[in-house]
């Protein structure tokens, strides 16, 4: 898995002499740890974790790593330490599926990360609130096509089918969200109020491609 590390302001972190551990955890605030991965500064070795060229490194995972592991979704954080300085690079969904390499094998575990990212709060006329948007190649932009009925498009046709995961909610009470993955451009999303009639409100949502 690639991943690049910045620090609170976006900037490159120097990875020469950082310690990094990648975690795999049952959810985000747990603090019992499923599998732990460290780069040779850490007491690992390149095996585990390679740093390619600042701010960049690659984290390994084996079927060995994956074996314990249920077929399920679970999180992965990767934690660079400089000095006295700590940062999260990386926190986000990793899924544990079951694949056969070839004919007459037997199942293996691998695991499935979120290759691209996007979280926002969308408001009644469209305008977003993004709080994670990276790994899309294009611009995702949401818009109002009627009455309570929203399109988030990617200009780059980069919602994949059967690789796109979706979720979508709202705070306001009495206000239901449903969402539909309609082409690899165009997601919908439909708000109601409680009588059941599309209704312009804020929504939130998540959109992740595996």
């Amino acid at each position: 898995m690639p991943f690049s590390a910045k620090n609170s302001y976006g900037g490159d972190l120097t990875l020469t002499s950082a310690s990094i551990y990648a975690t795999i955890k049952e959810d985000r605030d747990s603090s019992t740890v499923k599998v732990l991965k460290r780069n040779t500064t850490a007491g690992g070795g390149d095996t585990e974790i390679l740093v390619t060229s600042s701010p960049y490194g690659l984290v390994f995972l084996t079927r060995a790593d994956t074996l314990g592991l249920e077929e399920r979704t679970y999180y992965m954080d990767i934690v660079v330490e400089i000095g006295d300085n700590s940062y999260v690079v990386y926190n986000d969904i990793i899924k544990i599926e079951k694949t056969v390499r070839t004919t007459g094998d037997s199942a293996e575990d691998i695991s499935v990360i979120a290759t691209k990212y996007y979280e926002a709060a969308i408001d009644s006329d469209a305008a977003e609130t993004v709080s994670v948007e990276r790994g899309f190649t294009g611009a995702l932009t949401p818009s109002r096509s009627s009455t309570g009925l929203f399109l988030i498009t990617s200009i780059s046709g980069e919602f994949v089918s059967n690789k796109t995961e979706i979720t979508a909610s709202t705070y306001s009470e009495g206000i239901t969200v449903t969402y539909e993955h309609y082409s690899t451009s165009v997601i919908r999303v439909r708000v109601y109020n409680s009588n059941g009639d599309l209704f312009d409100a804020g929504f939130v949502i998540t959109i992740k491609v595996f």
